[in-house]
């Protein structure tokens, strides 16, 4: 019998903290270790700080031959540009989960294949490989979609109930913007850091009405594309979401007719959908917006984040 393809996923330890680290290396090595273990060995590794303690080159000598890795997020930090290609001369495929990465920090040579968390970040990671082709900076590798799903604990959740309107925000209170107007009537459900989310994500349970304004942040004009990643834990747990349209996938994942999207931040709108979603709640406006969650939440169904990791893997190995 073949031996299976190594696929090593490689974090930082210091970053155990973050809810990217968790939903995108460790449960998602979870979830392909269980549909796709029989044809990939799948571990998560982390990875040292290999340039402050001078062991790159030994770390990178120690690393079984025709390996992939998928380095999640700020792990490609822990190497420099030569060690990046070290690697990947050495290994079956180098991809870099990128997730909100701003796109002016990506390596230019070293990894394979770009893995985007977001339809915009593959649109955004495409245009910006093109704007610097031919110059000193050119970006090598491929851009591949593999999207942000949910906290895999939240499929264990009863669904939204709907005896009555019930909204909620699940996330980080310090990256929303909620209308004083309306906060007496939404739901704070703190999931900061792993331990918070750990400790309160159950709260969420039972919400038909999944708060969703992310505050708009400005960046440089390079700057990291977020994950639709709210909008999606709504779908999953049978709720409907607010959203704005300047959210990167919002108009993107969406139908351009849903009923809940503001045009904008802006606190008057926002409390005007609000009031919207709660005088039509159970109406064909509010059946209309489950369709379009229903077909969100078959976007990150756990089969189909295997076929996506699936196909990148057979592309990285081809």
């Amino acid at each position: 019998m073949a031996r299976r393809p190594r696929v090593r996923f490689l974090y930082r330890s210091s970053s155990l903290y973050l809810g990217s680290t968790q939903m995108r290396g460790f449960q998602i090595c979870s979830l392909a270790r269980e549909r796709l273990g029989d044809r990939f060995d799948f571990a998560m590794q982390s990875v040292p700080n290999l340039r402050k303690l001078g062991i790159e080159r030994a770390w990178i000598a120690m690393q079984p031959r025709d390996t992939v890795f998928i380095l999640i997020k700020d792990a490609v930090d822990r190497f420099s540009q030569e060690g990046l290609e070290r690697l990947q001369r050495k290994s079956a495929g180098v991809a870099l989960d990128h997730i909100d990465r701003h796109r002016h920090i990506m390596p230019p040579r070293g990894i394979d294949i770009h893995i985007s968390a977001s339809v915009s970040g593959v649109s955004a990671m495409k245009g910006r490989i093109a704007e610097l082709e031919g110059t000193p900076e050119a970006i090598e590798g491929d851009v591949a979609l593999l999207l942000h799903g949910v906290d895999q604990r939240l499929y264990e959740l009863p669904k939204a109930t709907y005896d009555r309107f019930r909204a909620a925000y699940l996330g980080s209170p310090h990256v929303t913007t909620i209308p004083e107007e309306i906060a007496d009537q939404i739901k704070v459900v703190d999931a900061t850091t792993t331990e918070k989310m750990a400790e309160n994500y159950r709260a969420i349970s039972g919400y038909n009405f999944h708060y969703a304004i992310r505050k708009i942040v400005e960046y440089p004009h390079l700057r990291g594309r977020k994950p639709f990643t709210k909008a999606f834990t709504a779908a999953v747990l049978g709720a409907n979401v607010i959203t704005h349209a300047d959210e990167d996938d919002a108009l993107l994942l969406l139908d351009e007719s849903y009923p809940y999207m503001a045009t904008s931040t802006d606190h008057q709108e926002i409390v005007e959908v609000m009031h919207k979603a709660k005088r039509t709640f159970g109406g064909p406006d509010w059946t209309h917006a489950q369709k379009e969650m229903t077909r969100l939440a078959e976007m990150v169904s756990f089969d189909t984040q295997a076929a996506d990791l699936e196909a990148i893997l057979l592309r990285l190995l081809d």
